[in-house]
Protein backbone atom coordinates (compact mmCIF):
# COMPACT_ATOMS: atom_id res chain seq x y z
CA UNK A 1 0.00 0.00 0.00
CA UNK A 2 1.26 3.55 -0.57
CA UNK A 3 3.14 5.30 2.22
CA UNK A 4 3.30 8.92 3.29
CA UNK A 5 6.50 11.01 3.07
CA UNK A 6 7.04 14.17 5.12
CA UNK A 7 9.93 16.30 3.85
CA UNK A 8 11.11 19.52 5.46
CA UNK A 9 13.31 21.85 3.43
CA UNK A 10 14.86 24.86 5.20
CA UNK A 11 16.39 27.98 3.66
CA UNK A 12 19.85 26.54 4.36
CA UNK A 13 19.11 23.64 2.09
CA UNK A 14 19.00 21.00 4.82
CA UNK A 15 16.40 18.38 4.05
CA UNK A 16 14.83 16.04 6.59
CA UNK A 17 12.27 13.39 5.73
CA UNK A 18 10.11 10.87 7.49
CA UNK A 19 8.12 8.09 5.90
CA UNK A 20 4.99 6.41 7.18
CA UNK A 21 4.30 3.09 5.52
CA UNK A 22 0.96 1.38 5.22
CA UNK A 23 -1.88 3.85 5.05
CA UNK A 24 -4.75 3.22 7.40
CA UNK A 25 -7.54 1.24 5.80
CA UNK A 26 -10.56 3.36 5.01
CA UNK A 27 -13.26 2.34 7.48
CA UNK A 28 -16.60 1.13 6.21
CA UNK A 29 -19.51 3.41 7.06
CA UNK A 30 -21.10 2.26 10.32
CA UNK A 31 -24.68 1.09 10.46
CA UNK A 32 -27.20 3.89 10.56
CA UNK A 33 -28.73 4.80 13.90
CA UNK A 34 -32.53 4.64 14.15
CA UNK A 35 -32.94 8.39 13.57
CA UNK A 36 -30.49 8.28 10.64
CA UNK A 37 -32.37 5.33 9.12
CA UNK A 38 -35.62 7.24 9.58
CA UNK A 39 -34.09 10.24 7.84
CA UNK A 40 -33.01 8.06 4.95
CA UNK A 41 -36.52 6.63 4.56
CA UNK A 42 -37.91 10.18 4.48
CA UNK A 43 -35.21 11.22 2.02
CA UNK A 44 -36.22 8.44 -0.38
CA UNK A 45 -40.00 8.73 0.02
CA UNK A 46 -41.65 9.66 -3.29
CA UNK A 47 -45.01 10.12 -1.57
CA UNK A 48 -43.96 13.37 0.10
CA UNK A 49 -44.91 15.35 -3.00
CA UNK A 50 -48.09 16.33 -4.81
CA UNK A 51 -48.50 14.55 -7.14
CA UNK A 52 -46.41 11.67 -5.75
CA UNK A 53 -43.11 10.91 -7.43
CA UNK A 54 -40.72 13.61 -6.22
CA UNK A 55 -38.40 12.62 -3.36
CA UNK A 56 -35.37 14.47 -1.99
CA UNK A 57 -33.14 11.97 -3.77
CA UNK A 58 -34.44 13.08 -7.18
CA UNK A 59 -32.37 16.27 -6.90
CA UNK A 60 -29.67 14.93 -4.54
CA UNK A 61 -28.48 11.71 -6.17
CA UNK A 62 -26.73 9.15 -3.98
CA UNK A 63 -24.20 8.27 -6.69
CA UNK A 64 -23.21 11.80 -7.67
CA UNK A 65 -22.19 13.34 -4.37
CA UNK A 66 -25.81 14.03 -3.34
CA UNK A 67 -26.31 16.81 -5.87
CA UNK A 68 -28.11 17.02 -9.21
CA UNK A 69 -27.81 13.59 -10.89
CA UNK A 70 -28.60 14.50 -14.51
CA UNK A 71 -25.54 15.65 -16.45
CA UNK A 72 -27.58 17.16 -19.27
CA UNK A 73 -29.57 19.28 -16.78
CA UNK A 74 -26.40 20.35 -14.99
CA UNK A 75 -24.94 21.61 -18.26
CA UNK A 76 -28.00 23.64 -19.24
CA UNK A 77 -29.10 25.74 -16.30
CA UNK A 78 -28.92 23.08 -13.60
CA UNK A 79 -32.49 23.57 -12.30
CA UNK A 80 -34.65 20.47 -12.02
CA UNK A 81 -38.31 19.89 -12.77
CA UNK A 82 -40.46 19.52 -9.69
CA UNK A 83 -43.41 17.28 -8.93
CA UNK A 84 -45.68 19.34 -11.20
CA UNK A 85 -44.74 18.97 -14.84
CA UNK A 86 -43.44 22.23 -16.30
CA UNK A 87 -42.46 23.77 -12.95
CA UNK A 88 -38.74 24.06 -12.34
CA UNK A 89 -36.82 24.89 -9.20
CA UNK A 90 -35.07 28.23 -8.86
CA UNK A 91 -31.75 26.88 -7.57
CA UNK A 92 -29.19 24.33 -8.62
CA UNK A 93 -29.42 21.51 -6.07
CA UNK A 94 -26.44 21.88 -3.73
CA UNK A 95 -24.77 18.82 -2.28
CA UNK A 96 -26.12 17.80 1.09
CA UNK A 97 -22.86 16.08 2.05
CA UNK A 98 -20.59 17.83 4.57
CA UNK A 99 -23.23 20.48 5.29
CA UNK A 100 -23.80 19.31 8.86
CA UNK A 101 -21.08 21.37 10.61
CA UNK A 102 -22.56 24.62 9.29
CA UNK A 103 -23.27 26.91 12.30
CA UNK A 104 -26.26 29.16 12.78
CA UNK A 105 -26.07 32.46 10.93
CA UNK A 106 -24.19 34.98 13.07
CA UNK A 107 -21.88 37.97 12.83
CA UNK A 108 -18.32 37.53 14.00
CA UNK A 109 -17.25 40.19 16.46
CA UNK A 110 -13.67 40.66 15.24
CA UNK A 111 -14.18 40.78 11.48
CA UNK A 112 -17.83 41.82 11.33
CA UNK A 113 -18.37 39.09 8.72
CA UNK A 114 -21.58 37.07 8.61
CA UNK A 115 -20.93 33.37 8.99
CA UNK A 116 -23.14 30.29 8.88
CA UNK A 117 -26.66 29.61 7.75
CA UNK A 118 -27.50 28.20 4.34
CA UNK A 119 -28.30 30.01 1.11
CA UNK A 120 -27.54 33.61 0.23
CA UNK A 121 -31.11 34.70 0.93
CA UNK A 122 -30.85 33.54 4.53
CA UNK A 123 -33.85 31.24 4.38
CA UNK A 124 -32.16 28.61 6.58
CA UNK A 125 -30.46 30.57 9.35
CA UNK A 126 -30.77 27.95 12.07
CA UNK A 127 -32.49 30.45 14.35
CA UNK A 128 -35.81 28.56 14.44
CA UNK A 129 -34.75 24.94 14.94
CA UNK A 130 -31.20 25.62 16.09
CA UNK A 131 -29.94 23.80 12.98
CA UNK A 132 -29.58 25.31 9.48
CA UNK A 133 -29.47 21.83 7.90
CA UNK A 134 -32.84 20.85 9.37
CA UNK A 135 -34.37 24.17 8.36
CA UNK A 136 -33.11 23.64 4.81
CA UNK A 137 -34.87 20.27 4.72
CA UNK A 138 -38.20 21.99 5.39
CA UNK A 139 -38.04 24.06 2.22
CA UNK A 140 -38.44 21.66 -0.74
CA UNK A 141 -41.56 19.76 0.45
CA UNK A 142 -43.57 22.99 0.68
CA UNK A 143 -42.09 24.70 -2.36
CA UNK A 144 -44.62 24.67 -5.27
CA UNK A 145 -41.67 24.48 -7.66
CA UNK A 146 -40.32 21.35 -5.98
CA UNK A 147 -42.37 18.79 -4.03
CA UNK A 148 -45.46 20.99 -3.96
CA UNK A 149 -47.08 19.73 -0.77
CA UNK A 150 -49.90 22.09 0.28
CA UNK A 151 -49.06 22.34 3.99
CA UNK A 152 -47.29 20.68 6.92
CA UNK A 153 -50.38 18.73 7.95
CA UNK A 154 -50.53 16.91 4.60
CA UNK A 155 -46.84 16.04 4.88
CA UNK A 156 -47.29 14.58 8.38
CA UNK A 157 -50.33 12.60 7.24
CA UNK A 158 -48.32 11.16 4.35
CA UNK A 159 -45.58 10.06 6.74
CA UNK A 160 -48.20 8.54 9.07
CA UNK A 161 -49.38 6.34 6.16
CA UNK A 162 -45.85 5.21 5.29
CA UNK A 163 -44.48 1.78 6.17
CA UNK A 164 -41.87 3.43 8.38
CA UNK A 165 -44.39 5.26 10.59
CA UNK A 166 -43.62 2.79 13.38
CA UNK A 167 -39.93 3.69 13.16
CA UNK A 168 -40.86 7.36 13.41
CA UNK A 169 -42.73 6.80 16.67
CA UNK A 170 -39.93 4.56 17.94
CA UNK A 171 -37.51 7.46 17.44
CA UNK A 172 -39.70 10.38 18.49
CA UNK A 173 -42.25 8.78 20.80
CA UNK A 174 -45.83 7.58 20.64
CA UNK A 175 -48.20 10.11 19.14
CA UNK A 176 -45.40 12.10 17.51
CA UNK A 177 -47.15 11.80 14.13
CA UNK A 178 -50.45 13.30 15.25
CA UNK A 179 -51.20 15.76 12.44
CA UNK A 180 -54.31 17.07 14.19
CA UNK A 181 -52.69 18.00 17.51
CA UNK A 182 -49.22 19.15 16.43
CA UNK A 183 -48.50 19.15 12.72
CA UNK A 184 -45.83 21.83 13.15
CA UNK A 185 -43.96 19.83 15.79
CA UNK A 186 -44.12 16.66 13.71
CA UNK A 187 -42.84 18.53 10.66
CA UNK A 188 -39.90 19.79 12.72
CA UNK A 189 -39.10 16.20 13.69
CA UNK A 190 -39.26 15.14 10.03
CA UNK A 191 -36.71 17.80 9.15
CA UNK A 192 -34.43 16.91 12.06
CA UNK A 193 -34.52 13.25 11.00
CA UNK A 194 -33.49 14.12 7.44
CA UNK A 195 -30.69 16.29 8.81
CA UNK A 196 -29.50 13.37 10.95
CA UNK A 197 -29.24 11.20 7.85
CA UNK A 198 -27.39 13.92 5.97
CA UNK A 199 -24.84 14.05 8.81
CA UNK A 200 -24.42 10.27 8.86
CA UNK A 201 -21.28 8.53 7.65
CA UNK A 202 -23.27 7.18 4.71
CA UNK A 203 -23.58 10.73 3.33
CA UNK A 204 -20.71 12.62 4.94
CA UNK A 205 -18.01 10.00 4.61
CA UNK A 206 -14.70 11.84 4.99
CA UNK A 207 -13.23 9.37 2.51
CA UNK A 208 -10.72 11.49 0.57
CA UNK A 209 -7.03 10.66 0.30
CA UNK A 210 -6.28 13.44 2.75
CA UNK A 211 -8.69 11.85 5.23
CA UNK A 212 -6.84 8.56 4.71
CA UNK A 213 -3.55 10.32 5.47
CA UNK A 214 -5.05 11.95 8.54
CA UNK A 215 -6.23 8.62 9.92
CA UNK A 216 -2.90 6.96 9.15
CA UNK A 217 -0.98 9.70 10.95
CA UNK A 218 -3.24 9.35 14.00
CA UNK A 219 -2.87 5.57 13.95
CA UNK A 220 0.92 6.04 14.00
CA UNK A 221 0.61 8.22 17.08
CA UNK A 222 1.60 11.44 15.34
CA UNK A 223 0.33 14.77 16.62
CA UNK A 224 -2.24 15.91 14.07
CA UNK A 225 -4.22 18.10 16.47
CA UNK A 226 -1.94 21.07 15.77
CA UNK A 227 -2.89 21.18 12.09
CA UNK A 228 -6.44 22.08 11.24
CA UNK A 229 -8.27 21.28 7.99
CA UNK A 230 -7.05 23.51 5.12
CA UNK A 231 -9.42 26.28 4.18
CA UNK A 232 -9.09 29.15 1.74
CA UNK A 233 -5.57 28.05 0.84
CA UNK A 234 -4.24 28.20 4.41
CA UNK A 235 -3.47 25.93 7.36
CA UNK A 236 -4.22 27.09 10.88
CA UNK A 237 -1.77 25.65 13.43
CA UNK A 238 -2.66 25.27 17.12
CA UNK A 239 -0.89 24.25 20.29
CA UNK A 240 -2.15 21.74 22.85
CA UNK A 241 -4.29 24.37 24.56
CA UNK A 242 -6.08 25.33 21.37
CA UNK A 243 -4.19 28.60 20.91
CA UNK A 244 -3.25 29.50 17.36
CA UNK A 245 0.52 29.36 16.86
CA UNK A 246 0.67 30.50 13.27
CA UNK A 247 -0.69 30.25 9.77
CA UNK A 248 0.85 28.33 6.90
CA UNK A 249 0.26 29.06 3.23
CA UNK A 250 -0.67 26.10 1.07
CA UNK A 251 1.51 26.15 -2.05
CA UNK A 252 0.30 23.06 -3.88
CA UNK A 253 -2.43 20.55 -3.26
CA UNK A 254 -3.18 17.83 -5.76
CA UNK A 255 -3.75 14.10 -5.83
CA UNK A 256 -1.14 12.43 -3.67
CA UNK A 257 0.80 15.57 -2.72
CA UNK A 258 0.30 18.49 -0.35
CA UNK A 259 2.89 21.23 0.02
CA UNK A 260 2.77 24.27 2.28
CA UNK A 261 5.06 26.97 3.63
CA UNK A 262 5.44 28.34 7.15
CA UNK A 263 8.20 30.55 8.57
CA UNK A 264 10.24 30.14 5.38
CA UNK A 265 10.19 26.35 5.74
CA UNK A 266 8.51 24.26 3.05
CA UNK A 267 6.64 21.14 4.14
CA UNK A 268 5.67 18.43 1.68
CA UNK A 269 3.39 15.46 2.20
CA UNK A 270 3.20 12.60 -0.29
CA UNK A 271 0.53 10.01 0.37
Amino acid sequence: MPGMMRSVTSTSGVVASRSIRCMAARPSPPDLTPVEELGKRLFLDINLSDPPGQACVVCHGLRVGFTGPDQSVNKAGAVYEGAVKGRFGNRKPPTIAYAGPCPKLHQEKESGSFVGGMFWDGRATGWTLGDPLAEQAQGPPLNPLEQNMPDRKKIVQAVARADYAGLFEKVWGKGSLDAEKDAAGAFDKIAKSIAAYERSAEVTRFGSKFDDFWRAAKDKGLDVAKINVPRAGRYENFDDNGSRTGTAQVLHSYTGTLQWKKNEVIYRLEY
